[in-house]
């Protein structure tokens, strides 16, 4: 096993995929995450954006990543960041039980499923920050589970097909995505991006009670989206 260095940080050399490293430092932003309690990283690949974030935040972070894993763990463990971890597949609370097949960029392997709840348990009433990039599984979550969620950090795509063994047909889009609407100020990536399961745009989300500065950001997603 080879290590590399990233931005002070040793990590796996994952050879043609070391983009991923550089993607989630690039993609997404920390911008008030002085003001949580906890850092969740939903889909934390090989740990890019963990590592950005543990430079500055030094409280509880947690992290899922049912794909790579191993990858993660080590890197984690290399550079002695303290972080919960769950190798979950996030499911909707209709289909939570038992294991989804999910490949991605290559590897296929199968995976637990939870709920977005059953990674919580530990956060209950705690101010959250939560990045979210799992490819589709992002319409599994509902809008209880922002209850805590003052910023977010998501990927989101605008996909009917199924993906990675957890994402249903029966999840309405666009009530989530109201919900979103509703509670946060959004701002928008001006990038859209093709991922292996099809066009997605990376949004910003600013809790209204708690970023009352952001009233005149950005725009609705559903615009995106088309729900």
């Amino acid at each position: 096993m080879n290590f590399i260095e990233h931005h002070g940080h040793e990590v796996i050399d994952m050879g043609a995929r070391n983009w991923l490293y550089e993607d989630g430092r690039e993609t997404y932003s920390l911008e008030g995450i002085e003001k949580a309690d906890v850092l969740i990283d939903l889909g934390a690949c090989f740990g890019g954006f963990t590592l950005m974030a543990s430079e500055v935040f030094k409280k509880q972070i947690i992290a899922v990543e049912p794909v790579w894993f191993d990858v993660f763990q080590i890197n984690m463990e290399k550079n002695r960041i303290d972080c919960g971890f769950y190798p979950f597949a996030i499911a909707n609370p209709k289909d939570e039980k038992g294991w989804a097949l999910m490949n991605w960029d290559g590897r296929e392997l199968y995976a637990r499923k939870s709920t977005f709840k059953g990674v919580t348990k530990s956060t209950v009433g705690k101010k959250v920050f939560l990045k979210c990039d799992i490819e589709m599984g992002e319409w599994n979550l509902q809008p209880e589970d922002f209850a805590d969620v003052i910023r977010c950090e998501i990927e989101i795509h605008n996909l009917t097909g199924k993906c990675s063994g957890t994402y249903s047909d029966e999840v309405d889009k666009a009530e989530l995505i109201r919900f979103f609407e509703k509670t946060y100020y959004i701002d928008a990536d001006d990038r859209t991006v093709t991922t292996q399961n099809g066009t997605a745009k990376v949004f910003h989300l600013y809790r209204k009670d708690t970023f009352p500065e952001k009233a005149n950001v950005g725009g609705p997603i559903s615009k995106f989206l088309g729900v």
